[in-house]
Parts: structure tokens; sequence; C-alpha cells
């Protein structure tokens, strides 16, 4: 009965600390302490138009993090302080790429994307 009532006390330990653990990396970013940031952005072409369901990666070379963009062509990403390469990409366009992107904690980067039409790609018809 002794080693029951030990049997049960440590499966209850053990529910317990999965408890805490599984909540502790499900909470965001900002509520696990760490030193976060904002980007907002929107996704345009050339001329301005904005283009809905580009998906933007922003890589700090440990980790990826992505954004797309909604039907107004904004998006909106939280991420630990950090510089961050940033590429985007979408069918007919030119891959875009920026070397770096400071984002610093508890601030709001402005980002625009401006996608240029890939010429080689599509050729007009006259």
């Amino acid at each position: 009965m002794y080693a029951m009532c030990i049997k049960v006390a440590i499966t209850a330990a053990s529910v317990i600390a999965l408890t805490l653990l599984i909540g502790f990396y499900s909470q965001p970013l900002a509520q696990q302490g760490a030193a976060i940031g904002k980007v907002q952005g929107v996704v345009e072409d050339d001329p301005g138009a904005r283009i809905p369901e580009v998906t933007v990666v922003f890589d700090d070379s440990k980790t990826k993090y992505e954004a797309t963009s909604d039907d107004a062509g904004e998006f909106s990403v939280e991420l630990p302080a950090n510089a961050y390469q940033v590429a985007a990409a979408y069918l007919g366009f030119v891959l875009y790429r920026r070397k770096r992107l400071l984002v610093k904690a508890d601030k709001t980067v402005k980002l625009k994307v401006v996608l240029e039409l890939d010429e080689k790609r599509f050729h007009r018809v006259n």
C-alpha cells in the first residue's frame, strides 16, 4: 500500500510538471519574458497595389518566423529582439530580400515590401 501511495504521488507530480511545462511553451513570447518587438508591414507591387497571401520570412540564422499578408496586403508579427534577414516571394514576382531588419524590444518596426514583376517569366501580348 505504501508503494502504491508513492506511485500515485509521483504520477500526480508528473502530471503537474507536464501541465506547467506545456503551459509555459504555449504562452506567447511576451508572456515568457522574452524581449520582443513587432513588425507591421504591407506587401505591394511596383505600382503600389496591395498583394494578399504573400509569405514574409524573418530569419535570424537560428530560427525562421513567418507572417502572411491578409486580404488588404498587410501583415503583423511579434519577434524576439534581434537582427533579421527578410525574404518574400509570390508567383510572378522577383524574390524580395532585405539583408538586415533590426527589431528592438517593445518597439514596432514598419516594413514596406515592394515586389517587382518578374519580366523574364511574363511577356506582354501585343
